[in-house]
């Protein structure tokens, strides 16, 4: 009788034990899913910031005393990030390190360009050049919150993966640690509102 009631004990702590792993495994996926859902939404934003750089090079090429070389490598530069969007996703740090590396470089090139464009007063004047001014500046805000946001999901995801004991059911699952956004971006977002209204 006494082992009976010992296995019954038994039986009862393993499917507790089941039961709460089950639980953590959903949760943990639950959030696995909101951050990848967070990172699609920075990827709109960059593919719309994408859109944007068209346009401008496009409206920058009908100016043939424009420096044409800063239109190439902004061109190049974008190709590049344009391709790596269709790939990248909520993956390892190699991938999402890759992703910062070329969306930074098409960054820098972009902002060269609007530098240069800020020099003729013959682009500047022009009136569709102001509501490119306000794309531009309309979008650096929504990569921003989209990073923000992202980052918020990554943190609880993190987090609740390495809280123990939850750390052991997050290890047999694999659910490994998210990676999230350098915001010292904040201040190169103020630079490119800066450059925005001389």
């Amino acid at each position: 009788m006494k082992q009976i009631k010992k296995l019954w004990i038994l039986l009862g702590i393993t499917v507790i034990i089941v039961v709460w792993g089950l639980v953590v495994r959903n949760v943990a996926a639950n959030k696995e899913a909101k951050v990848s859902q967070a990172f699609e939404q920075v990827k709109v934003a960059y593919e719309l910031r994408l859109n944007i750089i068209e346009n401008l090079v496009s409206f920058v090429k009908g100016y043939s005393n424009f420096e044409q070389e800063s239109l190439a490598k902004v061109i190049e530069a974008e190709l590049l990030a344009s391709e790596e969007l269709k790939h990248s996703s909520f993956t390892t740090p190699e991938i999402f390190d890759r992703f910062n590396r070329i969306q930074d470089e098409l960054y820098n090139k972009y902002k060269r360009l609007l530098v240069d464009v800020q020099k003729l007063p013959e682009i500047t004047s022009n009136p569709n050049f102001a509501e490119v001014k306000n794309n531009i500046k309309e979008n650096e805000k929504a990569i921003l919150t989209a990073k923000k946001t992202y980052n918020a999901e990554v943190d609880a995801y993190n987090k609740f993966i390495h809280f123990l004991p939850n750390q052991l059911i997050a290890k047999l699952f694999r659910f490994n640690s998210g990676e999230t956004f350098t915001m010292g971006n904040v201040n190169v977002q103020k630079e490119f509102s800066n450059t925005n209204h001389h």
